[in-house]
């Protein structure tokens, strides 16, 4: 990795990254499964000051032996065989913002935004019919991989007191590299939602070193299915409200 600073408020970086996933001893003694392994490459320009940060990242990587697997679906799967290559590119954006910085009240804002492109590169060479890689061609959508998250928040904050609003996008994605909309040959099969979910957070600082909590997530309880995975669709958390105390011990 490398950075270079320009004038103390705007930078840029980038870095190469090598990964590895490996399979299970059985795997590679009783089916021959390999390494698999990914090289990340990123690139990225940074600005700061006082009130106000940015950071714009571009990334790319590439993937090969992909280790495609039935293991965690309630299923008499392999213990895993290599399936095929695939590459994943896009860009995170990040902007935090408070324009009564150093005040009484402040507001913080931020904005945050990922863009990713995820697909096979080719068709899969094996697999098997369980796991959620069974049926990918080249071009499919990598499953569970949405193509944009897109988080937005506001705040008020004083020496007491504190509230938060967030709101998070994903999009739709797919249950398995089929990439159908609905259930074909499996329950796993299928769309998976995309949607806005709402979060409100409060505090109260009682002293020094206690406060108060307050919460609500998904304020406007949507509901979606969040996956497919072991049997069929399950759906995202209802609206939950939650209160604590949280208490700094010197």
């Amino acid at each position: 990795g490398l950075n270079y600073d320009f004038n103390g408020n705007t930078s840029v970086f980038g870095g190469v990254h090598k990964g590895v996933s490996t399979p299970s001893p059985r795997a590679i003694l009783r089916d021959g499964v390999t390494l698999e392994s990914s090289v990340q490459y990123e690139a990225g320009l940074r600005y700061g000051s006082d009130n106000f940060n940015a950071e714009l990242v571009g990334f790319f990587t590439d993937f090969e032996n992909i280790i495609s697997t039935a293991a965690g679906l309630g299923l008499d799967g392999t213990g895993g065989e290599n399936a095929g290559e695939a590459e994943v590119k896009g860009f995170e954006f990040l902007a935090t913002y408070d324009p009564f910085q150093d005040r009484s009240v402040r507001l913080p804002l931020f904005f945050s935004a990922t863009y990713t492109d995820a697909s096979l590169l080719n068709s899969l060479a094996s697999g098997g019919a369980e796991d959620i890689y069974s049926g990918g061609v080249a071009g499919a959508a990598i499953p569970y991989i949405p193509e944009w998250k897109v988080a937005a928040g506001i705040g008020a904050h004083t020496e007491k007191f504190g509230a938060d609003l967030l709101a998070t996008y994903v999009s739709d994605t797919f249950g398995t590299a089929v990439n159908t909309v609905t259930p074909i040959n499996t329950s796993r099969e299928g769309e998976v939602d995309g949607g806005v979910i709402v979060d409100l957070s409060t505090y109260y600082q009682i002293n020094d070193s206690t406060k108060f909590l307050f919460g609500v997530h998904n304020l406007f309880e949507e509901v979606m299915v969040t996956s497919r995975i072991p049997e069929g669709p399950r759906v995202n958390a209802p609206r939950e409200f939650y209160f604590g105390f949280e208490m700094l011990l010197e």
